[in-house]
């Protein structure tokens, strides 16, 4: 068997029910309500609620004494009052709700606050009251919103007022219904049918005709109206209901019921009446009500109460009985009913919620004809007989007759009872009806002469008889407590021991072609033939594919030719074909491991009873269904072997106290329920909450990219029928998500991109909505992901490349520049030094026999000049050395060169340095420049001005370096020497990177030379 897609926890009801079923009388049957219950433990604001309405969407507002609720069937979203905006409600005091045609939620607070809700929007809006502000707020007030849209406020005992859309205001210059003179209104209706107004007053009912703009009333009634001279005596009418039976219901003379009935003019007062149902405590009416079924409710202090057409007749519903799913109030405010037919009952101790029209599982006492006690043992077994009759066999209180529609009846098919216990009843082809009893006696009324037989307990080894079935030849197979296996031979009318299986026979089938299978507690499944020999047994150890899930096999079912189910812990569907067994249980999808009854009905539907709760099976879907005490199964104590499918379909359980009947043709599992629409009923972004209505009003939800957290909430919207909800986000989920209970969707994290949130639901028989909502979501990348920004970058960087580039080049350019004019300036120097040598060389051969000291002096000028010549090369090449990049090396150098002139000659040369200079980091050019004229000064010092002492002082401040060279020479006049060549070549090296050059000399005090550069 090929396994198909299941749908966990999907649980749905049929709201409309078939008609025959509600034709069926279970008369004897107060109706009973499961009732669910919304309260502050499930974040309700308030247990004090005062109403309820339901908006076109399908979401539920919920007013109380501390504010307005909407709520999903999940989550609620609250309003309430707030300082400083105008758009909150006035205060949270909520007196009156109810929606126009414009789907607009008209709110009455305290004091005659007035205003509507826009349900799209949810903001607030007031509307005025023309009256005084002190009338206004010291009289009650009632709102009333007709079929035509009309929004009608009556302020007690003051008048009736409209409301003006064009003046935002309720005025009486507005009113379309009119009053008569100097009556006081105190409440007012709309017959749906007719659209004439029924207006309550203080001396009487009253009747505007919207058709002919005539008002009736006792003082004026042309048209001789029925109900307004039935009721004439009736003053102070505060509550008005017309029915669609033309009744009229109406609270008068101190909040009392009375009616009228349209056909036979007859008015009734049901104070008496109500009094007695709720034993003459002190009550008050405060809500009429008429359902769509055409249901009447009454709701108050003390009083909760359903009219009953059939024994016209209110039942009261009591507050505070026993369970879980009853209903609990000491004020029962208001009753509103919503699309699916919930009935929602507005209490002060919080607002319950049941279905009148869904509740298909009914609760079926043991009684007794023209007995109202009701019979509590547990019922074990229950069968329908050839005539229809229903029979029931209980632990303690004997056997049960019925009717088909569950009315106590006498049979005289039943034995006479002898014992209170009875296991089993069971009907014979011939009409003999067998009843086992717990002493281990068997009773037979022959159908043919109407004698009883009864059949000792030896007979079964002493044991009780737990199961009877019938073969197809007539054999009849008795299964008992220890375990013996009897037949009754059709042939010689005699029991028959055929095996002692040595565990309780819990259950016995007798198939189409004569096999009997007994489950037992202990041993599994024994396969009998028609000869009565044990052919197989099935366990849960064993040949691989052919063990069970356990040996306690509770209830045996043939599904089809081939295919047989064997219930106990899970389901072992057994193909009589293959001779093998498949396992379906908890794992695929089943409420509980241990299942007790199995049955199948007309449809084909298996219905299983378990431990927790009732599900369903399609079986040819795989489709699992559960029912639990919210859908009306009020039980799980469910007797083994005391299940029953009825004739027309109906399916009756055996439970710890009475009988669960129920139509499965009635529960939504073909389609009567379609899977709804999914609404998205909120969507935060970093967790705060955005405005839904602005969001659906884009085709897309753009976010930035620090708004990547998003939680999506969704809904079905509905309150009774639960589904199985999927959802997916395109672009990050790759396969559908079956959503848990919080019906919401978080993503923590959404990287920048285009998504599509998409969710669909199913219902029983695994069929999805027909649209699948959508929802388009854009995560913009960061700024930095931007193609523009991208596109920026890269230009930013072509550019920053190119400049750095540029700049290469430039410097390249300027060290090829700066070589040039050192190689330019060494050229020069060597040309000089070279010219000079030539020159003084060509005079010193001249005089070198003539004159031998001037020759001397000759060659000592060439050495010099060639020393020089040497050591401005050697400064070149140290220039151009990057590992001399510092004023650090510079100072160095300059050191070695005074080192050398000290040595050359009779001078002493100290330095004075500041230690900033050593941060300053010159280029080549100024290095060498620098250096160049620092040692033609120290020369000129040494040699020319012949000092004993040269300072040396090199500063940096305020950006500027200062290198001052300062001697004791002999001095000289400026003037004389600004030819010089060394002095100008000073000049002209500072000039070359910038530099100011300044020089003082005086004669016989020696000279300072000062040279600044700013870096």
């Amino acid at each position: 068997m090929s396994k198909a897609t299941h749908y966990p926890n999907v649980r749905i009801l049929l709201l409309l029910l078939f008609t025959g079923l509600r034709t069926i009388a279970f008369a004897q049957e107060p109706e009973q309500y499961i009732f669910s219950h919304i309260g502050i433990m499930n974040g309700l604001i308030s247990d004090e609620v005062t109403h309820v309405q339901q908006d076109p969407l399908g979401f539920v507002w919920i007013g109380t004494l501390n504010g307005i609720q909407r709520y999903d069937g999940k989550r609620f979203v609250y309003f309430r009052h707030t300082d400083n905006n105008p758009f909150s409600l006035p205060n949270d005091k909520i007196l009156g709700m109810q929606l126009d045609n414009k789907n607009r939620l008209w709110v009455l607070c305290a004091e005659n606050k007035i205003g509507y809700i826009n349900v799209t929007d949810l903001k607030f809006h007031e509307a005025a009251i023309r009256l005084p502000d002190f009338v206004v707020k010291k009289t009650p007030g009632s709102l009333f919103i007709d079929k035509q849209g009309n929004v009608l406020f009556i302020l007690t005992g003051n008048g009736l007022f409209t409301y003006s859309e064009r003046k935002n205001e309720f005025s009486e210059q507005s009113n379309l219904v009119q009053l008569p003179p100097r009556w006081k209104p105190l409440c007012i209706t709309q017959d749906k049918i007719s659209n004439n107004y029924w207006i309550g007053c203080d001396s009487g009912l009253a009747k505007y005709s919207s058709e002919k703009h005539a008002l009736s009333y006792e003082l004026n009634n042309p048209d001789k109206d029925a109900v307004i001279n039935g009721l004439k005596d009736l003053n102070n009418i505060t509550r008005i209901l017309i029915d669609k039976k033309q009744r009229c219901w109406l609270l008068a003379e101190k909040k009392q019921l009375f009616s009228f009935d349209g056909t036979s003019h007859a008015v009734r007062s049901w104070n008496k009446s109500i009094a007695d149902i709720v034993n003459n405590v002190v009550y008050e009416i405060q809500t009429l009500n008429e359902l769509s079924d055409g249901s009447i409710w009454i709701g108050g202090a003390n009083v909760f109460a359903k009219f009953d057409t059939a024994t016209k007749k209110f039942e009261n519903i009591p507050s505070d009985l026993p369970g879980e799913y009853s209903i609990r109030y000491d004020v029962v405010r208001n009753i509103s009913e919503d699309k699916e037919n919930n009935v929602w009952t507005c209490t002060n101790k919080g607002l319950y919620r049941f279905n009148t029209m869904a509740q298909l599982f009914h609760a079926i006492s043991n009684r007794k004809p023209g007995n109202g006690k009701k019979y509590t043992a547990g019922v074990s077994s229950i069968t329908q007989l050839r005539d229809g009759s229903i029979v029931a066999a209980t632990f303690g209180d004997g056997a049960f007759s019925y009717d088909s529609n569950f009315k106590p009846k006498h049979s005289s098919l039943l034995p006479s009872p002898r014992v209170s216990q009875a296991w089993c009843i069971f009907q014979q082809s011939g009409g003999d009806v067998w009843e086992s009893n717990h002493d281990g006696s068997l009773l037979i009324r022959h159908a043919v002469n109407g004698k009883e037989e009864m059949v000792p307990a030896s007979t079964f080894d002493g044991s009780a008889v737990r199961q009877m079935v019938e073969d197809k030849n007539g054999n009849v197979w008795l299964g008992t407590q220890n375990g013996a296996l009897v037949q009754w031979n059709k042939s010689s009318k005699k029991f028959i021991l055929k095996h002692r299986l040595n565990s309780m026979i819990q259950r016995l089938f007798a198939d189409s072609t004569g096999t009997v299978w007994a489950g037992t507690a202990t041993s599994g499944v024994y396969k009998i033939n028609s000869a009565g020999d044990i052919e197989d047994n099935y366990t849960s150890s064993g040949q691989v594919n052919k063990t069970l899930t356990s040996s306690n096999i509770t209830d045996i079912l043939q599904y089809n030719d081939s295919l047989y189910i064997f219930a106990g812990d899970g389901l072992n569907i057994f193909n009589i074909k293959a001779n093998s067994v498949q396992h379906y249980n908890i794992e695929n999808d089943l409420p509980s491991k241990s299942i007790i009854n199995i049955v199948k009905d007309k449809a084909g539907y298996l219905w299983l009873t378990t431990q927790s709760m009732l599900c369903s099976i399609n079986f040819q879907k795989q489709v699992v269904t559960t029912y639990s005490p919210s859908d009306g199964v009020y039980t799980s104590a469910f007797n083994m072997g005391s299940a029953c499918l009825l004739r027309d379909g109906r399916i009756a359980i055996g439970t710890a106290h009475d009988m669960m009947v129920f139509d499965p043709g009635a529960i939504a599992k073909n389609g009567y329920a379609a899977a709804p629409d999914i609404s998205i009923t909120g969507f935060s972004v970093m967790n705060k909450p955005m405005d839904l209505d602005s969001l659906f009003k884009r085709p897309v939800i753009e976010l930035n990219s620090d708004e990547n957290s998003v939680t999506i909430e969704f809904s079905t919207l509905t309150y009774l029928n639960i589904y199985g909800v999927f959802y997916k986000l395109e672009g990050l989920d790759k396969n559908w998500q079956l959503t848990g209970r919080t019906h919401q969707a978080v993503y923590s994290y959404l990287p920048p991109g285009n998504y599509t949130f998409k969710a669909y639901c199913v219902n029983g028989d695994g069929i999805p909505s027909k649209h699948t909502t959508e929802l388009s979501i854009k995560i913009k990348a960061p700024f930095w992901k931007t193609w523009w920004f991208l596109s920026f970058m890269a230009f930013v960087i072509v550019t920053i490349l190119y400049w750095l580039d540029k700049l290469r080049m430039q410097k390249l350019r300027a060290t090829e520049s700066i070589r040039s004019r050192i190689a330019t300036s060494l050229t020069d120097d060597l040309s000089s030094s070279l010219s000079s040598i030539n020159i003084i060389s060509e005079l010193a051969k001249n005089k070198v026999s003539t004159d031998i000291d001037r020759t001397k002096e000759y060659i000592a000028q060439i050495s010099d000049t060639s020393n020089r010549m040497i050591d401005s090369m050697y400064d070149v090449v140290w220039s151009v050395d990057p590992n001399n990049d510092s004023m650090e090396q510079t100072i160095n150098r300059m050191k070695n060169f005074t080192a050398e002139m000290e040595s050359l000659y009779p001078v002493d040369i100290v330095f004075e340095i500041d230690k900033a200079i050593y941060k300053l980091q010159p280029d080549m050019e100024n290095r060498y420049e620098l250096l160049s004229i620092f040692k033609e000064a120290v020369w000129n010092a040494c040699k020319h001005s012949r000092a004993k002492h040269i300072f040396v002082n090199i500063s940096y401040k305020k950006q500027v370096l200062v290198i001052t060279v300062q001697d004791d020479g002999i001095g000289f006049e400026t003037e004389a020497v600004k030819l010089g060549r060394g002095i100008n070549e000073m000049r002209r090296r500072s000039n070359t990177i910038d530099a100011s050059f300044t020089m003082q000399s005086e004669i016989n005090t020696g000279t300072v030379i000062k040279v600044q550069k700013r870096f």
